[in-house]
């Protein structure tokens, strides 16, 4: 394989923009946001967004294209993404996918299966046997015809259940089955090289109570109340952060009530952020506690780049 892609994953805080920019400066390569957020323009200060002097320095991607008032699928990331992955490539450099999105992280490398579209007239159906028959029957009904998805689904993820049986009756097919026909970076003929950033959980934990006060010290608020008048689509409103603040603002809690419920849901995220990559066999892991300075772990990176066999020309 001749192309290559370098992703940079790990929990929120973990500091993976900081590393990022140096690393692409080096390597002569572009970054691709790895963000279900970013995405979104206007939700800057919540979601960490590079500010715009590091963009002007190394050209960045997916940040800032949609409306925060549209809603944005994993399968319309991906999209976008593999586009500016072939860009990238096209002007003969490196893209740098930079983010702790387990599922946009993994329709990249791994693809999305062609499942089939929503049928109204199916999911409804199932809805009516939920309030009859309750969540558990269908459950059930799942584990007998998809054991391999009922699996991966919480028995109490009604979404996810309803969505597999509906696929199973518009298709006659297991969701489990259309996963097999996705297709990955390597069946394009692109390699990933996967470096995830590993800190203590103390250490972490302290990072993202210090980065939410920052959040809230940089106007955190204001934007917020923007945002409000603007409009934001379901996805943009469940945003952790901008939930908290939307429902103090609408007198539904207290501003100390929404800081600490911030960090709360901050702290769940980094933990359901490792669970995931540390699922993943391909991921080169790099510890970056206590003394770790961003200019080792970007030398660590490029020599592991060169043991590899990956053609890096650092500047």
């Amino acid at each position: 394989m001749s192309k290559y892609v370098l992703f940079l994953v790990g929990p929120t805080a973990s500091g993976k923009s900081k590393i990022a920019l140096p690393l692409a400066k080096k390597l002569k390569g572009e970054i691709i946001s790895c963000d279900s957020m970013q995405i979104y323009s206007g939700m800057d200060i919540g979601t960490a967004k590079p500010i715009q002097s590091e963009r002007k320095m190394v050209p960045h991607y997916l940040i800032d294209l949609l409306s925060p008032k549209t809603e944005c699928s994993v399968f319309k990331y991906r999209r976008l993404a593999l586009k500016a992955i072939g860009k990238i490539h096209i002007k003969g450099r490196l893209p740098i996918v930079v983010g702790g999105s387990g599922l946009y992280f993994k329709a990249i490398v791994d693809g999305l299966a062609p499942l089939p579209g929503k049928q109204r007239n199916i999911r409804g159906n199932l809805e009516s046997l939920v309030k009859l028959k309750g969540l558990p029957a269908l459950y059930q009904k799942l584990e007998k015809a998809d054991p391999k998805r009922a699996h991966k689904i919480n028995p109490n993820d009604k979404r996810r259940i309803i969505r597999a049986l509906e696929i199973l009756e518009t298709s006659n097919r297991s969701q489990s089955d259309w996963e097999h026909e996705t297709q990955g970076l390597e069946k394009q003929g692109i390699e990933p090289i996967i470096f995830g950033l590993l800190r203590n959980r103390e250490e972490l934990y302290r990072r993202i109570e210090a980065r939410v006060d920052q959040m809230f010290k940089e106007g955190w608020i204001k934007e917020v109340k923007k945002l409000k008048r603007v409009g934001l689509s379901r996805t943009a409103k469940a945003a952790i952060g901008y939930q908290e603040i939307l429902h103090y603002l609408a007198g539904q809690m207290t501003l100390q009530d929404a800081e600490v419920t911030i960090k709360k849901r901050t702290r769940h995220l980094a933990k359901k952020q490792m669970t995931w990559f540390r699922r993943d066999p391909r991921v080169h892991w790099l510890e970056v506690n206590g003394r770790s300075s961003v200019t080792s772990t970007v030398q660590t990176i490029i020599k592991k780049l060169k043991d590899f066999g990956c053609p890096v020309s650092a500047s």
